[in-house]
């Protein structure tokens, strides 16, 4: 568990970085297939490189989960509100697949923030 505690801010800032460049780079170039175009979809940018750069910075410190996985926690949850809210303003652009394709982004982000949870429960049973 402690190797786990060590590297969540490195899987989450990673996930962040990857959730960042998802919308500027694959989505825009999968356009015909999915229905977004980059001046939609660089606002799905924006909270992922927010949430990468905090979880890249807290790993680089070596920060302790309890108080640092909280913001991180509550930045993913308020990500996974926000991006269907976002995304059902412009359902008349996305595709079926482009639906699915941000149905399984949603998917991964509550992966995420179960784990998340998870590690933080037992961080605080720990303390």
């Amino acid at each position: 568990m402690d190797r786990i505690r060590r590297n969540v801010f490195l899987v989450d800032g990673l996930g962040a970085l990857a959730s960042t460049a998802s919308p500027l780079l694959v989505v825009p170039a999968l356009e015909p297939w999915l229905g977004l175009p980059l001046g939609v979809t660089w606002v799905l940018a924006v909270p992922a490189a927010l949430l990468a750069v905090y979880g890249l910075l807290a790993w680089l410190r070596s920060a302790s989960v309890v108080p640092w996985l909280l913001p991180t926690l509550a930045g993913n949850v308020a990500f996974c509100a926000f991006l269907p809210l976002y995304l059902s303003q412009h359902l008349g652009l996305l595709t079926p697949l482009g639906m699915a394709w941000f149905a399984g982004e949603l998917g991964i982000l509550a992966a995420v923030v179960a784990f998340e949870v998870t590690v933080l429960r037992r961080a605080l049973r720990a303390s």
